[in-house]
């Protein structure tokens, strides 16, 4: 809830000062040599394992801040806001399997997603406009090349 107040605070200042925004609203952060799957997922042992989340490498992170600064100029002022994040959500089953942690599935199997979009984030604008196009489409993905 704090995220989208300071987003709606910054486009209102962007409509009243003139001045042009741009937020770039990030996934989970995860990369190669990274504490942050394993550290989250004592917060995530009571979620259903099937439960969606939107990921990004930290190269991906990178490539998103990198693009919004080179291709976007100012054309006056304006507020725009893009979703950084892989193409895929990963589960909190997939989580704990890349971290090599074992998921208590008996304890997870009554568990259910209220909201199945809960999780999921688009990144079709930064792909319009930005050009982004995530080197790791997928937390597997990384762990596939080494990245994790």
């Amino acid at each position: 809830m704090s995220k989208r107040e300071c987003e709606e605070r910054l486009r209102a200042l962007s409509g009243e000062v003139g001045l042009d925004i741009v937020t770039l609203r990030l996934a989970f952060v995860y990369g190669e040599g990274d504490p942050h799957i394993e550290n989250i997922l004592p917060r995530l042992a009571s979620a259903a394992a099937h439960a969606p989340m939107a990921v990004v490498h930290h190269a991906d992170v990178a490539q998103g801040v990198h693009r919004a600064i080179r291709v976007l100029r100012p054309a006056g002022a304006g507020y725009r806001a893009y979703n950084i994040c892989g193409d895929g959500v990963s589960t909190v089953f997939e989580l704990h399997e890349l971290a090599g942690q074992s998921m208590d599935l008996a304890a997870a199997g009554g568990r259910s997603v209220e909201d199945p979009w809960s999780g999921v984030s688009d990144n079709t604008r930064a792909y319009r406009e930005l050009g982004f196009r995530p080197l790791y489409p997928s937390a597997r993905a990384a762990w596939r090349d080494g990245a994790l």
